[in-house]
């Protein structure tokens, strides 16, 4: 898509000298909105102090908006186009991010509780199959989906069972000893929430090795992963985040 993309840009501008109105807006107003976002980081995630930030945002702006002010009047010659994509990007993403949370909202709101749930399996167990089950969970206190399903249709449950929570954390990387947290939840039931940073990729062979170490062993070939795939009801959702998931689908392919 980026290259037909590509193309129509090129097909529809003829010249590279036309692109230049386009390429000043997209300049100056990345300068603007980079200034404000760096600002927010420091603010927020660096605990700066907020005088020390406002003054730094306004040095910057005095330089960033007189320039973006002075390719204003090149909007109707292409500047059009960046600004353009960048509002329909900004939609796309905002909605996605919108009715992803109220998603998970609403799966907390419907979801049973997990100590509940437990505490009835082994008071009343299914029954059981040798072997481990491992479910990914999305949340530490939300039942996964796929292990409601497997009791309902399957009526069976693993001897042992471990709930998997992959976190990503706000640091590029997490050091070893504070990989993979541990915490038995009954005699069969596991949680193991395993942190990475964002420049990291995550690792289940490598989540286990550590749980090994720590005393919950366990034999990748004896043992039975499953994964929920949560979606929402497009008859309950917005025509943007339709359109916004056909969109991310096509680009995904």
């Amino acid at each position: 898509m980026l290259y037909f993309a590509v193309v129509i840009v090129i097909v529809s501008f003829e010249r590279s000298s036309n692109l230049a109105a386009a390429y000043g807006i997209a300049v100056t107003g990345t300068m603007v909105l980079t200034s404000i976002l760096s600002t927010t980081v420091a603010r927020k995630n660096w605990h700066w102090n907020k005088y020390f930030v406002a003054l730094i945002l306004v040095a910057f702006l005095c330089v960033d908006v007189p320039l973006f002010s002075a390719n204003l009047d090149k909007l109707l010659s292409g500047g059009w186009l960046p600004l353009t994509l960048g509002i329909v990007m900004f939609i796309i993403m905002t909605t996605w991010k919108s009715e992803r949370f109220r998603l998970l909202r609403r799966m907390h709101e419907h979801g049973n509780s997990l100590e509940a749930l437990i505490a009835s399996l082994e008071k009343s167990p299914p029954v059981r199959v040798p072997g481990t089950a491992v479910y990914m969970s999305r949340a530490l206190n939300v039942i996964p989906f796929a292990l409601l399903h497997n009791l309902k249709h399957n009526k069976v449950l693993h001897e042992r069972v471990i709930l998997l929570t992959l976190r990503t954390e706000d640091a590029p990387y997490v050091h070893n000893v504070r990989r993979v947290q541990i915490e038995q939840l009954s005699p069969t039931f596991w949680r193991v929430v395993a942190s990475y940073g964002w420049r990291e990729t995550p690792n289940v062979e490598e989540v286990f090795h550590r749980c090994g170490l720590e005393g919950l062993s366990c034999r990748m070939m004896e043992t039975s992963f499953f994964m929920s795939h949560e979606s929402a009801d497009p008859r309950q959702t917005s025509v943007v985040f339709a359109f916004t998931r056909q969109a991310l689908s096509a680009v995904a392919a």
